[in-house]
């Protein structure tokens, strides 16, 4: 008989080996789950941001979400014009003068009067004259010659007696004439008193060559006028108008003063300095569309005005900016991201902690206001600086400028005004975009200092890889960018409250689609960019510069354009 064996269970000892090895691939698991990136950890395990944080992180709730998204900004800017060039007026040189010169007036016919006992109807003679332009008449006098003459001899002029003599010589004096006293039509009469008792003599008075003469004053040459002419969409345009001119004359002693008038406004009145040019400032109100005139006019002495030029400042581009609200909730407010930024790099972004003497786009972002100097002044602190006088300009070389690059209006027509059309003399090319532009018209202009310093912001020829040297591209003297990619990073913002990453900022702008070339800056929360195409539609992701509260986007035309409208979707 066969003894059957019974095999002996198995023992504890294989039971805990396979425990242990599966507990050491769940510890390998688990280290390894732990050591992965939060985002990867989280797609792995199927979780959400949501489930860690109700508070700050996202949710996956789609109908929250959903809600979430939509239009936050929606607006029609239509036309956004670009303000024409007003040319200066220049006018013809004028003479004017006060000419002066002895005339005849009034010539009387002979006078014979006499008066004695027996003969007393002939002692008055009575005659008229008249004087055409008695206003600018002056030195008036009577002169005759008297070849009979016995008695007192009286003459009354209009009811007034002017002259009462025995004459004695037959060539008198002349007789001077009050101006008061002469009118128009004016009456005169002669008289020759009575013999007295000695009745047996006859006095009498015989006048020839009876003359009225004086001092008459041309004044067709003392008036001078000159005529220009604006159209409306000019006169639209202008902010300031000035009028300039030199008045040249032989002496101050020999001129009298001197009159402006626009369009019969006065503009100046003064003994002006001879030789000095003279810059007037022209009330807009004064200056009207179509046919305007300009009059020059002295009281006394000769003028030779030269040099009439009406010079304009045109308005500047009006830009259109636009606000719209962000709920906060739409942000998440940890970790603050690092950014690849550099302070002190003109690249539209100001990174954390720059100053603003330091980095252009700080001083920008810290006040509308400010103003910024492309070079580094000898005071530091004035670099960047909110309030500028006549006697902080000479501190900044190149021309302290605002974000639209306008001087303060204490540094205007001086080295480093863009805006002026004038180089002053002495002003270096890359400190003054006229200065760069009339050393050679085909130059390029960088509207900020490139890359590569000062000495690149007027080139005369760009190679491919000075094209991006400059941070928002070289510009023609038309304003035509330099075809060559922008030399902007896309660096990464600094925000502590960053958009939820379920949801994307773009921006949509319509153009109306007129084949034409679409050329606009965009300042959104003080980001920079341009928009430069013919096509009419233009999306961008801002999710990096929208905040929490308050947002704006800013428009500056570079070409007039017509905007159908701009959008702000959160998707």
């Amino acid at each position: 008989m066969v003894t059957m064996k019974k095999r002996k269970a198995a023992g504890p000892v294989a039971g805990s080996t396979a425990g242990g090895l599966i507990g050491i691939i769940t510890l390998v698991i688990l280290f390894y789950i732990l050591f992965l990136p939060p985002q990867d950890r989280r797609e792995l395990l199927g979780d959400s941001p949501g489930n860690e944080d109700p508070g700050n992180l996202p949710t996956t709730d789609p109908n929250i979400i959903n809600k979430m998204r939509g239009v936050v900004l929606s607006a029609s800017p239509g036309s956004i014009g670009v303000p024409e060039e007003v040319n200066p007026k220049h006018l013809p040189n004028v003479f004017i003068a006060e000419t002066r010169e002895s005339q005849i007036i009034a010539e009387i016919s002979p006078v014979y009067i006499k008066n004695g006992v027996f003969d007393t109807k002939q002692n008055t003679k009575q005659a008229t004259f008249t004087l055409r332009d008695l206003e600018n008449t002056d030195n008036i006098m009577m002169s005759f010659n008297v070849p009979k003459r016995k008695g007192m001899l009286t003459i009354f002029l209009n009811g007034q007696k002017i002259y009462e003599y025995v004459i004695t010589k037959e060539n008198p004096d002349p007789v001077k004439i009050d101006k008061s006293s002469l009118k128009e039509k004016n009456e005169i009469v002669f008289s020759v008193d009575g013999v007295g008792i000695q009745f047996w003599k006859t006095n009498e008075y015989a006048l020839e060559n009876i003359k009225i003469t004086g001092e008459v004053t041309d004044i067709s040459q003392q008036e001078s006028r000159n005529i220009f002419v604006i159209t409306q969409t000019e006169l639209d345009n202008i902010d300031t108008a000035t009028l300039r001119f030199v008045p040249y004359c032989g002496s101050t002693r020999q001129v009298g003063n001197l009159e402006v008038l626009i369009n019969n406004k006065p503009v100046f009145s003064a003994v002006p300095v001879c030789d000095d040019p003279y810059f007037i400032p022209v009330s807009i109100g004064k200056l009207k569309e179509g046919e305007n005139s300009i009059i020059f006019v002295t009281s006394s002495g000769r003028y030779s005005i030269e040099q009439i030029t009406m010079d304009f400042k045109q308005k500047q581009t009006k830009s259109k900016i636009y606000y719209f609200e962000m709920d906060p909730e739409l942000f998440l407010g940890f970790d603050v991201i690092v950014s690849d930024a550099e302070c002190g790099k003109i690249d539209g972004i100001c990174p954390q902690d720059c100053d603003n003497d330091v980095d252009k786009d700080c001083c920008y972002l810290d006040s509308q206001n400010n103003f910024w100097c492309d070079v580094e002044t000898d005071d530091a602190d004035d670099r960047c600086a909110s309030a500028i006088d006549t006697q902080k300009c000479p501190r900044c070389p190149t021309g302290y400028e605002d974000e639209k690059g306008d001087p303060p209006e204490s540094c205007e027509d001086l080295c480093g005004d863009d805006t002026d059309d004038n180089c002053p003399q002495g002003c270096d090319i890359n400190f003054d975009k006229d200065c760069c532009f009339s050393h050679n018209e085909d130059n390029y202009w960088c509207e900020d200092v490139p890359v590569t310093g000062l000495s690149s912001v007027c080139e005369t020829s760009l190679t491919s890889g000075e094209c991006n040297d400059c941070p928002y591209d070289y510009r023609t003297e038309s304003g035509s960018r330099v075809d060559c990619a922008t030399g902007l990073e896309p660096y990464a913002v600094e925000e502590e409250d960053l958009l939820r990453p379920e949801l994307n900022a773009i921006l949509y702008v319509d153009f109306v689609d007129d084949g034409e070339n679409k050329d606009v800056d965009l300042l959104i929360n003080g980001h920079r960019t341009n928009i430069d195409q013919d096509r009419p539609y233009y999306t961008r992701d801002i999710s990096d510069w929208v905040r929490p509260d308050n947002n704006y986007i800013e428009l500056f035309p570079v070409t007039p354009l017509n905007m159908v409208k701009i959008e702000v979707r959160l998707e």
